[in-house]
């Protein structure tokens, strides 16, 4: 998807994100999410290079068949999905935009590779598209389709992976385990930084980033979250956590090439920890358990920051 072409915001998916129409506390908040799953399993083929860069070469390839739906399917209520997952609509704290409703998480196996798409609050309503997007992109070029993709950066040509299955699932009214006071919290993909970021700094920015992408996730549900969640709030409540690392994280780098990038290359910047939460004010709890689906840190779009919550052994 070529860079000078990325969409403007769409001033109904504007207009639905802005008009929030109950607030709720966090405590009330998980019986009030829904995540729209979308699976997908492929047969792995034969030299596809993978780690961290294949949610981003995913996401990248649902772009061109994702923006011809759009241009056909003008009368959705809330737009399209191609606007929900490539332009950047609302400001609605402290200068940030409400966060793109979706995570990708990619397993890869030997000889398979499953590929889980989610979707939160109403961006579930674009299922069917995103279904067909993928359809899409694994068809070839003579029949309509985007030929696959790339297995090695961009530095080759595109390949379909041949699918196994496909399917999808909607899941809500979450209910949080029993308050946990202090958990291990692990990273399963790495927890991305900013260029100014450094590991230290980023473990209390990390937490924060937690509660502030659900505040803005919350939005596509219609709620508000101001009451528990305002940006200053949150920094007040990260200052009484207790976090330190386990063992020493490990830093890692990713050079990712796309067409929006031209000649260049950009890098992105992670590193893979286990963190023990300790003495946090116990209103947070909801939150953490909420972002094993919604990620924290950085590069969330590009499959970064995904984590789950263990029992210390201590």
């Amino acid at each position: 998807m070529a860079a000078d072409r990325k969409p403007e915001p769409h001033p109904r998916i504007d207009d639905f994100l802005d008009t929030p129409i109950v607030e709720l506390s966090l405590e009330e908040l998980p019986s009030f999410w829904r995540t729209t799953r979308v699976t997908i399993d492929f047969d792995r083929p034969a030299d596809l290079e993978g780690g961290m860069r294949l949610p981003a070469a995913i996401r990248g390839a649902l772009g061109e068949p994702l923006r011809a739906i759009a241009e056909r399917d003008t009368g959705h209520p809330l737009g399209s999905l191609f606007h929900v997952m490539f332009a950047d609509h609302c400001m609605f704290a402290e200068r940030w935009h409400v966060p793109k409703p979706f995570v990708i998480w990619v397993r890869e196996g030997a000889e398979q590779i499953r590929v889980e798409i989610s979707l939160f609050g109403e961006a579930g309503c674009f299922r069917e598209q995103l279904i067909e997007a993928v359809l899409r992109v694994m068809t070839p070029v003579a029949k309509g389709g985007e030929g696959g993709i790339s297995l090695m950066n961009g530095r080759r040509t595109r390949r379909i992976w041949p699918l196994r299955d496909l399917f999808w699932q909607e899941s809500g009214q979450y209910l949080p385990p029993p308050l946990r006071r202090r958990f291990i919290l692990s990273s399963l993909t790495p927890f991305g930084l900013s260029n100014q970021q450094t590991v230290r700094h980023s473990q209390t920015q990390l937490i924060a980033s937690i509660f502030k992408r659900i505040a803005g996730l919350a939005r596509w549900h219609r709620v508000q979250m101001e009451r528990d969640l305002s940006f200053s709030r949150i920094d007040e409540l990260v200052r009484e956590i207790e976090v330190y690392p386990l063992l020493e994280p490990c830093l890692s780098s990713v050079s990712r090439r796309s067409r929006s990038f031209q000649t260049k290359e950009r890098v992105q910047t992670g590193f893979s920890a286990s963190l023990k939460v300790n003495a946090f004010p116990p209103e947070l709890w909801p939150g953490f358990v909420l972002g094993t689906l919604t990620h924290a840190g950085y590069d969330v779009p590009q499959g970064y920051g995904r984590y789950e919550i263990g029992v210390p052994w201590s």
